[in-house]
């Protein structure tokens, strides 16, 4: 996760990313979270599987309002309080389908 990080910073014009199952936990994940404020041209992000709890949800949550081509945020089994689901439904675009499951 902290590795991947300044890569995503790199990579503008990345549209899908799948990084399910990579067990990040807190630290990689809001690595991840932070540098995905750059990727703006991003539709679709497997985030699933990885742990990241309510911390790195919450640094989700603060990027995702310029993720605007955003249309699918997968979030299955990432150990997010109902409070932080929640935020991230609020602040995603409008056209976005976030997945719990």
């Amino acid at each position: 996760g902290m590795a991947l990080g300044p890569a995503f910073a790199r990579l503008a014009m990345l549209t899908d990313l799948d990084i399910t199952g990579n067990t990040m936990e807190k630290e990689g994940g809001s690595a991840v979270a932070e540098a995905l404020a750059s990727t703006t041209a991003l539709t679709v992000l497997q985030f699933g599987y990885n742990q990241i709890g309510p911390e790195a949800g919450q640094r989700l949550a603060q990027s995702l309002p310029v993720l605007s081509s955003l249309t699918t945020l997968g979030l299955s089994e990432s150990h997010l309080e109902d409070a932080v689901k929640e935020e991230l439904r609020r602040v995603a675009p409008s056209e976005c389908n976030v997945i719990f499951g």
